[in-house]
């Protein structure tokens, strides 16, 4: 077990940053796409941007083999080769496309006539034995991109009200995305959530025990997988390794609750699944880190078969682990 850098620790935050000001000018498009037309025929306003801006990008860092290696560090270190031109350039593509779609799908849902996409929950009979034994559930949320939007949207659909745990940074990271975009973000969300917990002024007890009080009371909570946390595990993905935080382990070994890996992807314009696996095998006593480190494992196989299969849809790439660091 290793400390991670903290999000206290974190850099102070630009007030308007790139990626900020392109959602902000794509926002008036993105709205009028999105209050118009059906998801089905999005493509040409997510695919063709996010492929005019990977080429150019991607272009620029083939020209600099040192730029090239170190923008795609994580990359080889997670599966033990550099990426191809074209690899690259695809995982770029995706993410920025993926990232649109996503923008699209929340400004949908907020209108009233919204049609929202078609989401398969795979896997729902973990999460009903969960429930059955009577001290909730913990939905660990893998940083895809569509976790933060269509976990909720589709599990709300199938009748469960999760408990959120977040902060007021969520979203894009900036002080003029937190001021103006991001409450379209969190608004999104909300409207798919029982209650969004938040962890105010990086002090997680007060957030931590609602989070404790719901499972008491048979709830489903929501944890996104991070690896930013004081204390983190690391665990065996693909060829590399991945750093993942301890406490919804924690969390779910004091209460007795399930812990539930769960992997949210598109699979279409209009298509996504939620995967909800078996619940990892913790034990019992939250001083066993070996079992602990064991049941991680099980998760950083699991994410590795998806990684497998949507690279692009990843949004955990921080949390990759330098072959044979400490951090």
């Amino acid at each position: 077990m290793a400390a991670a850098k903290t999000l206290g620790s974190l850099p102070k935050e630009k007030w308007i940053n790139g990626s900020s000001a392109l959602t902000a000018l794509q926002l008036p498009l993105f709205a009028l796409v999105a209050a118009t037309l059906p998801l089905r025929a999005w493509g040409p306003f997510v695919y063709l941007p996010a492929g005019l801006i990977s080429a150019v990008t991607t272009l620029r860092d083939a020209l600099s083999p040192k730029r090239f290696a170190a923008k795609n560090k994580r990359y080889t270190w997670l599966t033990g080769q550099r990426p191809t031109l074209w690899q690259a350039f695809c995982l770029d593509m995706g993410r920025r496309a993926t990232e649109a779609w996503t923008h699209l799908l929340t400004l949908k849902c907020l209108c009233p006539w919204a049609s929202l996409p078609q989401i398969t929950v795979v896997g729902e009979e973990h999460l009903k034995a969960a429930l059955a034994l009577g001290k909730g559930a913990i939905i660990w949320d893998s940083t895809f991109t569509q976790n933060s939007l269509t976990t909720k949207m589709g599990l709300y659909q199938a009748g469960y009200r999760l408990l959120h745990l977040s902060r007021p940074e969520h979203g894009l990271k900036s002080r003029f995305a937190r001021r103006y975009l991001n409450p379209i973000k969190i608004a999104g969300e909300c409207k798919y959530l029982g209650e969004r917990v938040v962890i105010e002024d990086n002090q997680a007890g007060p957030a931590m025990r609602r989070l404790a009080a719901g499972l008491r009371n048979n709830e489903v909570v929501s944890i996104t997988v991070i690896n930013q946390a004081r204390k983190v595990v690391r665990a065996k993905c693909l060829a590399g390794e991945i750093n993942l935080a301890l406490g919804p382990a924690n969390l779910a070994i004091r209460e007795g609750a399930a812990l539930l890996p769960v992997f949210t992807l598109r699979t279409g314009l209009d298509k996504v699944t939620i995967t909800i696996d078996p619940p990892l095998p913790l034990g019992h006593d939250v001083t066993d880190l070996d079992t602990i480190r064991a049941a991680y494992q099980v998760y950083g196989q699991s994410l590795g078969r998806h990684l497998r299969d949507h690279p692009d849809q990843w949004q955990g790439w921080l949390s990759v682990c330098k072959p044979g660091s400490q951090e």
